[in-house]
């Protein structure tokens, strides 16, 4: 579920762990403040026992001296009491000071130990507030990047368009110019058909092969054909008159 909700929104969720991490580090914190608070009490009753130990100890040594320096033996008997008393005062306080001086050590070992835990998670939080700051401006430079480059991919597209649509407009206009040109040609050819039949048909005759044949023959002679009055009528040459014929009487050596 965590790596869903870092996948789908990672600043909310890198805040939100930001804040685990920083309840759990003023969690131990109140934790060591109480052991701080606890050692401090402890460390007191041991120096407070250390203290009195140390002048009932003091007082034990003075009782010794002059007990030791008694000669009377009613007064040597008395400190003798006294001296007894006092030495087993002290062997309680011993071992009361003991025991207060061992709690005092553990009470401190605890705090320390409470301290490394405490220095540990703090590095550890503000490791991951750097962290999540370096990746924040990370991320925010890769958003700008692939802005740019959409930007890129965009005026690209828009280039390549215009391109395709000057390339797809040159190509319609020369597809429409071939098909004009082949429409051209084919009314062409069909008006080149229609005239050849139009112009076979007002020929008529002139396609008859005995016309032909005798056209061929003409020599500029006058036809001796019936249909002489025919060519006549349609204006054409006139056929030239024949040379006139001399005749000399006197022979052909005169």
């Amino acid at each position: 579920m965590t790596d869903a909700i870092v996948a789908t929104d990672p600043t909310t969720a890198s805040a939100a762990q930001l804040e685990v991490m920083e309840r759990d580090l003023d969690k131990v914190g109140r934790e060591l403040a109480k052991f701080r608070a606890e050692a401090a009490r402890e460390q007191s009753e041991a120096d407070a026992v250390q203290s009195r130990f140390a002048r009932m100890r003091a007082a034990g040594d003075q009782l010794l001296a002059r007990y030791n320096a008694e000669t009377d033996p009613a007064k040597k008997a008395d400190l003798e009491k006294s001296l007894n008393g006092l030495l087993t005062t002290l062997e309680e306080v011993k071992h009361e000071l003991d025991q207060e001086a061992q709690e005092a050590v553990d009470a401190n070992k605890l705090v320390a130990e409470t301290e490394a835990i405490y220095q540990e998670k703090a590095t550890a939080l503000r490791e991951a507030k750097t962290s999540l700051s370096k990746a924040a401006r990370e991320l925010e430079r890769a958003k700008t990047a692939q802005e740019h480059a959409n930007m890129q991919a965009e005026r690209a597209a828009q280039i390549a368009g215009l391109r395709d649509n000057e390339v797809g407009g040159l190509n319609a206009a020369l597809t429409a110019m071939t098909r004009k040109a082949e429409e051209a040609r084919g009314d062409a050819e069909a008006k080149r058909l229609k005239a050849a039949v139009l112009t076979k048909a007002d020929h008529g005759s002139m396609d008859d092969p005995n016309v032909l044949e005798a056209l061929a023959s003409v020599q500029g002679t006058s036809p001796s054909l019936p249909f002489a009055d025919r060519l006549a009528a349609l204006g054409g040459p006139k056929p030239a008159p024949a040379p006139l014929q001399i005749e000399h009487k006197d022979g052909p050596g005169a």
